[in-house]
């Protein structure tokens, strides 16, 4: 499977906070994906995606003819396209 199209956009969550939403456009068909952004802080919890959103969708815009590169055969491809739009989205940003 290879994708096609990455199409990164702002959504609003539940309480009507921004959060992001991915759309891949695959050989397969479109699949989306979003990011929580909730409240709660358990242990539990997954934490917040990345505290700039507008970022995120920005730098996933400038790597998609990157990211479009990606061949899914197997799922240890899939991860390593995970991680790639993963970093590109947390370039440059440090935990404070």
């Amino acid at each position: 499977m290879r994708i096609k199209e990455v199409i990164p956009k702002i959504i609003s969550n539940s309480r009507g906070e921004e959060t992001i939403e991915v759309l891949s456009k695959t050989d397969w068909g479109v699949f989306s994906a979003s990011s929580p952004f909730g409240k709660s802080v358990g242990k539990y919890e997954t934490p917040a995606f990345i505290p700039n959103i507008k970022t995120a969708v920005k730098r996933l815009l400038n790597a998609s003819e990157k990211i479009k590169k990606i061949e899914i055969n197997d799922f240890l491809d899939l991860e390593d396209g995970l991680a790639l739009m993963l970093k590109v989205c947390m370039e440059g940003y440090k935990k404070q």
